[in-house]
């Protein structure tokens, strides 16, 4: 998940316009404030699918959330992905 610090410009809507991604962009490769987390790892199929039903029910919270923010303050690039590799 990436978090990106809030500016006086932030978008007033849920969509933030495209023009802006740029400048976002380069205040995180500048160290502005940012997480960013990966795992490469080995489960069971067990364990797969409860990381599965994790990682949709975090999903499913997180639009819930977005959908009743408000105001809106911050504008945010989150990135989940799941990928098999097996």
């Amino acid at each position: 998940m990436i978090v990106s610090g809030s500016t006086a410009r932030a978008a007033r809507s849920r969509h933030a316009p495209a023009a802006p991604f740029a400048t976002r962009h380069s205040n995180l490769r500048e160290g502005h404030d940012g997480i960013f987390a990966y795992n490469l790892c080995g489960v069971s199929e067990r364990d797969l699918t409860r990381i599965r039903e994790l990682h949709s029910a975090y999903y499913r919270e997180l639009r819930a959330i977005v959908a009743s923010s408000e105001p809106v303050d911050h504008v945010l690039l989150v990135n989940l992905q799941l990928v098999p590799l097996s």
